[in-house]
């Protein structure tokens, strides 16, 4: 059996086809430009620190490098999701793993290590 779904029709990529008048040879979708600039922003961070950086030619460094990033975190999927959704989900999940969930509600947890049980499930307040 086969279902059919219209949700990649309404899921459509942004492309930059264009910047100010300069007309760009491919269309680079905004993931992409962001995924680059910030591999960009992080060797150049990273050559400050390590200056064993400055032995690399630029054009490997600051073209080379991001680009390859860039298309394996395009391409990759960690947990099915994509890498900025993954980081996103992960780091919430770190700053609240103190806290259970409750009927969609967050509670706290319980220090004395036992289980409690509410038979009182059915059971009708007067």
């Amino acid at each position: 059996m086969r279902l059919f779904s219209y949700e990649k029709a309404w899921k459509i990529e942004h492309k930059i086809y264009a910047i100010q008048n300069l007309r760009l040879p491919v269309p680079v979708s905004l993931h992409a430009l962001a995924y680059f600039s910030i591999t960009c922003a992080a060797v150049f961070s990273l050559s400050k620190f390590l200056p064993v950086l400055t032995n690399i030619p630029p054009i490997l460094l600051y073209g080379a490098l991001p680009y390859l990033v860039t298309g394996f975190l395009r391409k990759k999927k960690f947990d099915g999701k994509p890498p900025h959704i993954f980081a996103k989900d992960y780091i919430m999940f770190i700053v609240q793993k103190h806290t259970n969930v409750e009927f969609f509600r967050a509670a706290n947890h319980h220090g004395n290590g036992r289980a409690k049980f509410s038979w009182y499930c059915t059971h009708r307040a007067v």
